[in-house]
């Protein structure tokens, strides 16, 4: 009987595989609305990774995990600005992952258009 040989540390992986949509990179402007015991506030942030279901961004606000959240964002190859109601799912540090959480048909559709568009040119 042989033996399989193993590797003698195992391969890091992102996560990848376990995601129901691809991760894009990106770099955007987006603009997030929270809303802190009745009084709405609002902070820039940099998108950097998008994919159909959600981003992920650097946002200088501390935010709640499961806090719900506006966010206005204009992404590559489209010529609007979406505004899209999210759900924080996690956070190291400033760097904020959120789940999209109402998306309108049409703005569901922009989002595919521009993951699809930064597919081919990554």
């Amino acid at each position: 009987m042989k033996q399989t040989e193993k590797p003698a540390i195992e391969p890091e992986t992102n996560g990848e595989e376990f995601r129901r949509h691809p991760r894009r990179d990106v770099d955007v402007r987006i603009k997030i609305a929270i809303n802190n015991n009745g009084v709405q506030t609002f902070v820039y942030g940099r998108g950097n990774d998008i994919a159909e279901g959600g981003m992920a961004a650097y946002v200088s606000m501390e935010m709640a995990i499961g806090a719900r959240v506006k966010m206005e964002v204009q992404l590559p190859y489209s010529q609007q600005s979406l505004k899209i109601l999210a759900t924080v799912r996690n956070r190291s540090g400033f760097r904020y992952g959120m789940e999209f959480t109402t998306v309108s048909e049409q703005d569901r559709q922009i989002i595919k258009r521009a993951c699809h568009a930064l597919s081919l040119v990554q």
